[in-house]
């Protein structure tokens, strides 16, 4: 019986997979498989996107830094931080600015700079410039 693309008397050829071939390609994916998982297994151990260790006070100093400078403020709730801080350990400085409004209601921009000491759970905090 011919389907019309054969030639009668003569069979299409059908190419078997052999034993040998299937190890082939198993062994090929394990191999491929196991450079994917040493790539991402090193790629996970030098994530950079961590925050390093000398980092640990530097968000803490800042919020003091912060916190501290609200309470100078005639209107806190409408304060406006734009902080960097520089040190490691329990000594930081934290300089910034801020922009809140005075007394009378209008948006001003202020300079500041704290020194900010960690101690445990507490930290002394001193305000070193507000302009």
């Amino acid at each position: 019986m011919t389907t019309g693309r054969e030639l009668p008397g003569i069979r299409p050829e059908v190419h078997k997979i052999t034993r040998t071939q299937k190890i082939g390609w198993l062994v090929l994916a394990a191999i491929v498989l196991g450079v994917f998982l040493i790539w991402f297994i090193s790629a996970m151990a030098n994530d950079d996107s961590t925050t390093p260790i000398n980092n640990s006070g530097k968000y803490e100093a800042m919020a003091q830094c912060e916190a501290r400078i609200e309470n100078l403020l005639k209107s806190p709730a409408t304060a406006d931080f734009a902080t960097d801080a520089s040190g490691s350990g329990s000594s930081w400085t934290v300089t910034g600015t801020v922009d809140s409004e005075n007394g009378f209601g209008a948006l001003v921009r202020s300079d500041f700079q704290c020194t900010v000491s960690l101690q445990g759970e507490g930290a002394t905090t001193t305000v070193d410039l507000l302009e």
